[in-house]
């Protein structure tokens, strides 16, 4: 949907079919996820290597580690994050089709879903990015910082995702890309 308006907060708002995750985008994601040359399991307990990429659901397998026995260059990581990313582009645009938002809008949402694993289109931040209502969309990203804990088997809040969510909020509302 066009706002009449063509800026937010002093930022140009385009099309979102003109958007594409830009360089401080991707190393905000870089930064927050950090890099592994090895198989590690990240906070829900999945099987994870370079950027933050999900090798599958789970602990690491003896096979995980027979795979990565030399680990994960960061080229090699990298090159497979812009991957994975690409489908988080493809994702947030879907889901925004047609809304009119500013680059570090983008740049925030594609990691959210990159962060989250991409299957929530249904979020409110994603519905009042559409319709528009920025600042209250920007506040949804505060709502968004749960992890499942497998010694608990429930899902519960996260410092780290907090943390993470504030960074986006800020990045959405005010193009501030800032490293944990």
């Amino acid at each position: 949907m066009k706002t009449s308006v063509n800026s937010f907060n002093g930022f140009l708002l385009r099309p979102i079919e003109k958007l594409f995750l830009s360089i401080k985008g991707e190393d905000f994601i870089k930064n927050w996820e950090g890099f592994a040359a090895f198989p590690y399991e990240d906070i829900a307990g999945h099987c994870t290597i370079g950027y933050g990429e999900k090798l599958h659901d789970g602990h690491c397998t003896l096979n995980d580690t027979k795979e990565y026995l030399d680990g994960i260059s960061q080229s090699k990581a990298s090159k497979r994050l812009a991957m994975s990313v690409g489908r988080s582009v493809t994702s947030v645009g879907k889901w925004l089709k047609g809304a009119w938002i500013t680059q570090s809008m983008f740049d925030a949402l594609v990691s959210l879903t990159f962060n989250t694993g991409g299957n929530q289109g249904n979020w409110q931040v994603y519905k009042r990015t559409a319709s528009g209502q920025y600042r209250d969309a920007a506040f949804q990203f505060l709502d968004i910082n749960l992890a499942y804990n497998p010694a608990t088997k429930k899902k519960e809040a996260s410092a780290g995702l907090t943390k993470r969510r504030i960074a986006e909020k800020e990045m959405y509302l005010y193009a501030s890309y800032s490293k944990p």
